[in-house]
């Protein structure tokens, strides 16, 4: 590229433009654009990264397109919204995010520049956009947006008028141009309005789902995660990580979540703190009163041990062997009174048994005594005539 690509005759030098890309075996490939109208582009990955960071002010992620069977990137949501209109568009039979670079020499410096989607039409033609805020369209920005239309034409024909910059939405604008071979009009907003709204919409509904979601986790006193609220809300986890105000929801209620933990385990320390201290004043108070009892004990011993020491002191050898003399007496004169004892006793016994046989012997005699008065008065009568 030793000649300038002038952005104003960049049809007599696409030659000179370089479009570097990922092919479909995942191999990088460089060269001229002139000699790559025929690569399928829509199958291509992305030349770049999807870079996500703490702190970003735009939001990047991935949208599953249905006309490409495919995950989709996007480094913003007006490249989100932008994506959903080709994918809703039924011209679109396939779509790719960030498909080539395109690189040149303008006479003062290298320029780059990597469209955000190539889409491919069901005629075959493609399609490539840019997609940026109106507001953020500079005149450098522009100029970019111009010399993609003029060299992403065919060959065979210049672009056409109808290959157009037009507006996608409040505050979008597409720049869709023309590729691989054939020169494109662009799809009607008639079309892709409707299908946006549907999409708003859908959204809307998800996210309050999501919110409903969170109330009831709260009210149940579940634990709050991603997955939990997906789960209940019945959305992908992709929809709560992209979308800002169903994250921030997400996120609040895990914060409050943990704060609420958080407070609910120092209360529990605290209580435990408690019962752990009156637990310890207790063993203090017992401990106290063991001293004290022990302390009383000890005195006791002492004096009893006194006690005995001064009965030591006033017992001597002599008296020791006189009392264990008089002792051994004792005991012997115990045991014969225990013997004499059971000697009278028996005596006793013998005695008691001898009286009751003598009771019986008056008793007897008593009777036969009683009878004989009776016999001599029946014998009287009997002599009588």
């Amino acid at each position: 590229m030793s000649e300038p690509v002038r952005s104003g005759s960049a049809w007599e030098y696409v030659s000179d433009v370089q479009v570097g890309f990922v092919g479909v075996d995942g191999v990088g490939r460089l060269g001229s654009l002139a000699r790559c109208w025929d690569e399928p582009f829509e199958r291509a990955a992305p030349v770049r990264r999807f870079i996500a960071f703490e702190g970003q002010k735009n939001f990047t992620g991935e949208y599953w397109a249905a006309s490409s069977r495919d995950l989709v990137g996007y480094e913003s949501w007006v490249e989100r919204d932008a994506a959903m209109a080709l994918d809703f568009d039924p011209a679109v039979v396939a779509l790719a995010s960030q498909p080539f670079c395109l690189s040149w020499w303008d006479g003062d410096r290298d320029r780059q520049h990597t469209p955000d989607y190539f889409a491919r039409l069901a005629d075959g033609t493609g399609v490539v956009v840019d997609v940026r805020p109106e507001g953020l369209v500079d005149e450098e920005a522009a100029e970019v947006f111009a010399f993609t239309a003029e060299v992403c034409a065919t060959p065979s024909r210049r672009p056409r008028r109808g290959s157009r910059r037009r507006r996608a939405g409040p505050g979008r604008r597409h720049h869709r141009r023309t590729g691989a071979m054939r020169v494109t009009t662009t799809v009607p907003d008639a079309r892709t309005a409707p299908a946006l709204a549907a999409r708003h919409r859908s959204t809307d509904a998800a996210l309050g789902r999501v919110r409903d979601a969170i109330t009831r986790l709260r009210r149940e006193k579940t634990q709050i995660s991603v997955a939990a609220v997906a789960r209940r809300a019945n959305v992908s986890r992709t929809f709560l990580y992209d979308h800002p105000d169903a994250r921030a929801a997400v996120a609040t209620a895990m914060a409050e979540a943990g704060e609420r933990r958080s407070q609910m385990v120092t209360d529990q320390d605290e209580a435990r703190e408690a019962t752990w201290r009156q637990r310890a004043l207790n063993a203090e108070d017992a401990l106290k009163a063991a001293h004290a009892e022990i302390l009383t004990q000890r005195t006791r011993i002492g004096e009893l041990l006194g006690q005995v020491r001064d009965l030591e002191a006033e017992w001597t050898q002599e008296a020791i062997q006189r009392i264990t003399a008089e002792n051994t007496t004792l005991k012997q004169r115990v045991r014969q009174l225990t013997t004499d004892n059971r000697s009278f006793d028996e005596r006793l016994k013998a005695a008691r048994s001898n009286l009751r046989f003598q009771d019986r012997r008056v008793a007897d005699l008593e009777a036969r005594l009683t009878e004989e008065p009776s016999n001599d008065h029946a014998d009287r009568q009997d002599r009588l005539p």
